[in-house]
This record gives C-alpha cells, structure tokens and sequence, in this order.
C-alpha cells in the first residue's frame, strides 16, 4: 500500500517577500559579476522585481499579499546576454527594470544589502519607486552638468565649497545637529520653490552634498535653466538627517544665488534679442565662476573671465596712455612680442573716439574685435531712454567690428538697446545687483506649505 504524498507547506507572505527578494540578489550578484546572463534570466529577474514592488506596496497599504506567487512566464529561445548589454547599478546607483517600468533605488550600497542576513534585512532601508523622475548620481563628475560651466585656469570650484562648508561649521561642525538628530537617523528632504524664476546650481548642490556626505542621494524633477514656480516641490535628497541638514544652508546659498542670477539674465536675455546679453566683472568676491555659471544657465553669454583672458582697454587706459590710439598701438606691440592670441575690446565714449579707432585700424595691423559704446543710452525724465546716438555709432562702425552697449541697462532697457542693431548689451545687474531666487529645503513639507501660504510666501 502507498503511503498517501505529504502535502507541500504552503510560503508565508512574509516568506515569499524575501524569497522574491532572494531571486533579484542572485541575478544582480550575477550582473555585477559580469557574467553571461540568458534573456530567461533576465525576464525571470524583471518579473520578479515587479512582483516585490506589488507585494511591497501591499504591505505599504496594510493589505494582505496573495500567500502564493503565480508562476513566471515561460522561458523564450535562449539568448546569451553579457552583463555590458544591461544597465547595472553600481554602489549608490539606481537600478532600472525597464519591462515593468520600476526602479529600485538603495539608500545602502547594493553590496551590503544583497548580501545581509533576513535579520538584518528588516533593518536596511530599501525604497521602491515608480520610474517617473529622473535621479542623479552626485558624485559623477560636473562634466556632466548640463550647463557646465565656464572654465578658469586657477579656479579652484571644489576649493570653494569647502570654504563654504567651513565657514558654516567651523571646528566643532553642527552643534545644535549634533545634540538634536540621532547619527544614523535618515531622513527625505525636499527642495520647495517660494517664487516663480528659473532654477540654476542644481549641478553644483550635487557638489556640495557628495562633499558633505557621498552616501546621500538626490533626485530632481527639474534641471538647470528650467523655470520653477511658487510651492513647487522640484527635487529631494534622501540619506542622513545630520549630513543633509550640515548641508543645507551652504547648498541653499549657492542655488538661491545662481537661480537669481538666472531669471534675470533669462528676462534681459529674451528681452535683448537680437542682441546677446552680457555679464561683467562685477560679480561677489569668490564667485566668480559661480556667478558667470549661472548667467550661463540663465541664456546668456559670459564677457571675459578676468584679466588674463582679453584685453579691454577703458578710460583710465585711455587717460595714462594719452589717446585711444596710442592704448592700441601699445597693446598690439605687447600681444605681437609675447605672441599672445586674445580679443581686444576698446572702449569709447565719443563720436571722436569712434573715428580715432577706425583711422587707427585702417592704418595699422591691429588684434582689435570688438568695440565697447559707452554710455551711449541717454536716460530721460520720464523714464524711458533715448538710443539715437547709440544706433548712430553702430551705424558709423557698419559691420567692421563688433559693438557692445554699456550704460543705463535694465530690464526695461534692453529691449529698445537690443532693437539699434549693437551686437552685445553688457549689464552688471546681473551680478552685482542680484535678487534671491526664494528657495527652502524642508523635511516637512506639508507643514512647509502651510506656514508659506499663511504668511504669502508659498
């Protein structure tokens, strides 16, 4: 007589959860190894990276899983895969699941989450998200920026965030972190716009965080140069409470800063057109990479750097050398002896000096390019400018070199500058006198909104 089969015990929920999860590991332990993977193992791989994501949100909405996984499609045709035809993830990387449209984002590196024990699996944070943004990896290099920004040859960028960052926490760090927040306590924080402008410093915040704190992560639903409004949520970072709140003053400076600079230079820009719009030197102490970034990231272009970069001959040049003429003459005989390629931009600020030029450059060989009309837009009483002696001057220049409007710039200028056919509209506003772009970075954000709309700043 044949005894009667035992039946097969039916998984727990619990149970099947991290056997589920069991399977995803051995395929990513397979992909990071580099080794051939079938599309069957693939296909095995994203149906169950689906399914945890189902039961995971099951479990998020208190409802009970189904106790009994269904079975996985059946295996196609056999197709070898190497591990560099598929997206893996690297340590703090995300890893995609295309077929069903998934991400996977770790807070702790795929390595130690893959290999801890059940016991120690209840404690790791794994956040499961539908792939609706896009997330960056701050610590990839800032070639990556999508503005990036413009180039010194001294310019230390990193050099000045950990300035920042010093003068912010001094010797003894956070103090007030320190005694309020547990260490390992991790925290999302989101990034609330509290006016409308254009959003600029985005690549430079995933600067700061990776310096404060590499292990952070942010995720953006905007990027630099794109336009934000008021109670907007346009980004998060989620990792250590200490570290983000360490950050936050010196990120929130540097963005609030550039994306003021940004949706002015967008405005003047726009309103400019035809003619490009300009920044001068006249931007903060320390920032001035930072400073003509933004602009950059706002739809203008970048004057010279510095000093070093072109040689611009102004009044007082003008003064000691005794003439607009003898300046030129000067500065073609250094450029030709120390065989120096460089623009040169002259500045006048007559008719006279106008014509002084042209004499000059018909007469000579000259690096010449461009010349600066200075002061050349007369305010009126009422407001509103007079632009004929500026088109007169571009008129008596005719093509041979470029022009440049300076003087009396605002945004309620430029737009008739820009009509007199000058080739550039070079405002220090832009830096010099720059307001704020309103931004927060609130763990709260709900409570955030609350207070903002009471007191009309969200």
């Amino acid at each position: 007589m044949s005894l009667p089969k035992p039946k097969k015990k039916q998984a727990s929920p619990e149970a099947n959860f991290w056997n589920i999860f069991d399977e995803i590991s051995c395929q990513l332990h397979m992909y990071e190894g580099g080794k051939k993977l079938s599309s069957w193992q693939l296909v095995q791989t994203h149906f169950h990276a689906s399914l945890f994501f189902n039961i995971t949100l099951s479990r998020l909405h208190e409802k009970t899983p189904s106790p009994a996984c269904p079975p996985p499609p059946p295996p196609p045709a056999t197709t070898s895969i190497s591990a560099g035809d598929y997206s893996t993830g690297k340590e703090g990387d995300i890893i995609s699941s295309v077929m069903f449209g998934i991400q996977l984002s770790q807070l702790v590196s795929p390595a130690s989450l893959l290999t801890a024990s059940s016991s120690s699996r209840s404690r790791s944070r794994l956040v499961v998200k539908m792939a609706a943004t896009t997330t960056i990896n701050h610590g990839k290099s800032i070639q990556s920026a999508m503005v990036k920004p413009p180039v010194h040859p001294t310019y230390d960028l990193q050099g000045v965030i950990k300035l920042a960052l010093s003068e912010d926490a001094g010797d003894k760090g956070d103090v007030t972190c320190l005694a309020t927040i547990p260490t390992e306590m991790e925290v999302e924080a989101y990034f609330l716009a509290k006016d409308d402008g254009i959003i600029a410093g985005i690549s430079l915040a995933e600067m700061i965080f990776n310096e404060v704190d590499p292990t952070l992560k942010v995720e953006w639903y905007k990027k630099d140069g794109d336009s934000v409004f008021k109670g907007l949520k346009f980004g998060k970072v989620y990792g250590r409470a200490y570290s983000i709140v360490l950050a936050e003053r010196v990120v929130l400076n540097f963005m609030q800063r550039m994306s003021g600079i940004a949706t002015l230079t967008k405005a003047m820009a726009e309103a400019a057109n035809p003619a490009s719009i300009l920044e001068t030197r006249k931007t903060a102490p320390a920032l001035r990479l930072v400073d003509k970034w933004a602009v950059l990231i706002g739809g203008g272009k970048n004057h010279r750097m510095g000093l070093f970069d072109m040689v611009m001959i102004k009044d007082n040049h003008i003064s000691i050398s005794g003439s607009v003429s003898n300046a030129l003459k000067s500065v073609d005989l250094y450029l030709t002896n120390n065989n120096l390629q460089m623009g040169v931009e002259v500045e006048t600020r007559t008719f006279e000096e106008i014509h002084e030029v042209l004499r000059y450059a018909d007469e000579n060989k000259t690096f010449l390019s461009r010349i600066m009309l200075d002061n050349m837009v007369v305010p009126q009483g009422d407001g509103d400018v007079d632009v004929s002696m500026l088109k007169e001057a571009v008129g008596i220049i005719n093509g041979r070199f470029e022009t440049e409007a300076s003087g009396n710039v605002t945004l309620e200028t430029v737009h008739k500058i820009g009509q007199t056919g000058v080739t550039y509209i070079s405002s220090g506003a832009l830096t010099h006198s720059v307001k704020a772009l309103d931004i927060s970075l609130k763990i709260d954000t709900e409570l955030a909104l609350e207070v903002g709309r009471r007191t009309k700043r969200a």
